[in-house]
């Protein structure tokens, strides 16, 4: 008995020390390295639909691992407002504030200078002499070669929404942090980010691009009609799921539904293009999460979702 005592008493104070480590380490040095930014998170393929809405746009999404986010914009005045109709645009709510300049903050975190013990400054140096840093990572830390999909949702007309878009992505195209496409050698790059327009973007707009960094939303149920439909110019296809296999029921979809969505995206995947529904049931809770199990069993290249936090838990 005093043997188990004893032990138990070992364990107690051995626990107790390893808690009180776990406590303090996070505020010593040791515990900080430059790409930690968004440490620990898995990136998944869940599709933050109306991503504005969030309690923070961008950053709750990447916290639970959102591979996908989308905005919806607006053209007034030169400049790009965020937001789902005109009634909720505020002067604060851009897309540069929202989105672009928050990237550019997170990639450059994810890229710093490299580490260099030889030098006085402790950073690496190039040739030129100036700081070497880290190019090919993206927005995840665990997986650095996922690239994080942001889709730009055009509200208003597209023959000045579209080209306005395409110059405030400036920063991360400066950078090199945006997937490119070149139509005359037909190569892939792929970037941090891949941007699409969705919306009322058109194609022959993206398609006039010399070197495409921003893609195209094609319609799901149009792809054997519009011809020509790869997946160097649309990454995704998309359509809402009525449109897709008609009314969803109480209780999820039936085979037969799930057998249409199969179909669909066996016939994009074909093209090299990955397949997202939208809107799908948001109530009940049930019949909502039933139906995203069944999309993502079906193989659906995106998962849309309003409850990015819920969804990301997968144990639905």
């Amino acid at each position: 008995m005093k043997l188990l005592l004893l032990l138990m008493a070992v364990a107690s104070i051995s626990a107790q020390g390893i808690q009180d480590v776990l406590k303090t380490f996070p505020d010593t040095p040791q515990a900080r390295y430059p790409t930690d930014f968004t440490r620990g998170i898995l990136p998944i393929p869940i599709h933050s639909h109306n991503d504005y809405w969030r309690p923070a746009p961008l950053y709750t999404a990447l916290s639970v691992g959102a591979s996908s986010i989308e905005s919806d914009i607006f053209l007034l005045n030169s400049t790009l407002y965020v937001g789902h109709d005109r009634a909720s645009l505020t002067p604060a709510r851009t897309l540069a504030s929202l989105y672009i300049d928050p990237l550019v903050d997170i990639l450059t975190r994810m890229n710093p200078p490299l580490f260099d013990p030889s030098s006085s400054s402790g950073a690496s140096t190039g040739s030129d002499g100036s700081a070497a840093v880290a190019s090919s990572g993206g927005v995840w830390d665990v997986v650095p070669e996922q690239t994080t999909y942001l889709w730009l949702d055009l509200k208003t007309a597209p023959g000045t929404t579209f080209p306005a878009a395409v110059a405030a992505l400036a920063p991360l195209r400066e950078r090199g942090w945006l997937t490119t496409h070149n139509p005359a050698t037909n190569t892939t790059v792929r970037g941090a980010i891949t941007v699409i327009a969705t919306g009322s973007a058109r194609r022959a707009d993206i398609e006039a691009l010399s070197v495409r960094d921003v893609f195209w939303d094609a319609p799901l149920l149009r792809l054997d009609a519009d011809g020509g439909v790869t997946g160097a110019l649309s990454p995704f296809a998309s359509t809402d799921l009525k449109s897709a296999v008609g009314e969803v029921g109480m209780a999820g979809m039936t085979e037969a539904q799930v057998a249409r969505v199969r179909s669909q995206v066996v016939q994009a995947g074909r093209r090299g293009v990955g397949v997202r529904y939208w809107e799908t049931p948001l109530w009940p809770v049930r019949r909502r999460e039933r139906v995203w199990r069944q999309l993502v069993e079906a193989g659906v290249g995106l998962l849309g979702v309003d409850e990015v936090e819920r969804a990301a838990l997968g144990d639905w």
